[in-house]
């Protein structure tokens, strides 16, 4: 396995994740989509109206679908679409030439498992809505940073992960709750890199585990706990 750390620009990832309706990118749609940039802290954090008809209730009952929720809150998927796109093509850092020749800008973009899952799903929206899909191809994974970073774990999955590295909870298959531990895990084993300064690991970095370590106290403090 090849260093996932190679190449990555720290500065300017946009964490993001999606909870869908399903499991096939080509059959079934985004139901929730979330994002992050850091180190500016803009965030988005959309419900997607979709076609139930179509959609997997198993899928539905995991990502915590309420109806009457997404009924009140939820956007189509063009205006889903459109509206991440606008957030990516903001806070795009990674320059791209075109055959034309004209320079663009698309974002760098970070998550778990999302080179296996959300990859398809966001590349195959931007196409069904023929938008331009302003992220780069190459995603960066937490899944692969993990096994790199942490062999011999009996499980990968975000809570696991979460476990081993004694992380504050956070609500499970919720798109900004998956960001954001997402973003916790990234920090905490940036931290741990023992050659993390060859990478130049942001200031956001430190203030991220200042933040981690206070959510850790209230919890604890609070008998917090989140229900999955």
């Amino acid at each position: 396995m090849s260093d996932p750390k190679q190449g990555v620009n720290y500065q300017e990832l946009v964490f993001i994740d999606v909870e869908t309706s399903g499991l096939d990118s080509k059959q079934h749609e985004i139901i929730q989509v979330a994002a992050k940039h850091m180190p500016s802290g803009d965030e988005l954090n959309l419900l997607l109206k979709f076609d139930e008809s179509k959609a997997s209730p198993e899928a539905l009952k995991i990502n915590h679908y309420e109806k009457l929720t997404w009924d009140q809150c939820g956007i189509s998927q063009k205006e889903g679409i459109f509206q991440l796109g606008q957030f990516l093509s903001s806070h795009g850092s990674l320059s791209k030439q075109a055959k034309s020749g004209r320079f663009y800008f698309v974002a760098a973009l970070c998550g778990y498992n999302i080179q296996a899952f959300d990859r398809f799903f966001l590349i195959d929206s931007f196409n069904r809505e023929k938008v331009f899909f302003p992220g780069d191809y190459r995603m960066y994974d937490i899944y692969a940073l993990a096994l790199w970073m942490m062999p011999g774990l009996e499980a990968y999955n975000l809570e696991s992960i979460r476990k081993t590295l004694d992380l504050p909870v956070r609500q499970a298959h919720d798109a900004i709750g998956d960001v954001h531990m997402t973003l916790d895990i990234f920090c905490t084993l940036m931290k741990d890199d023992p050659d993390s300064q060859i990478f130049d690991v942001p200031e956001w970095v430190t203030k991220r585990l200042r933040e981690i370590k206070a959510t850790k106290k209230h919890q604890e403090l609070n008998g917090f706990e989140l229900p999955f």
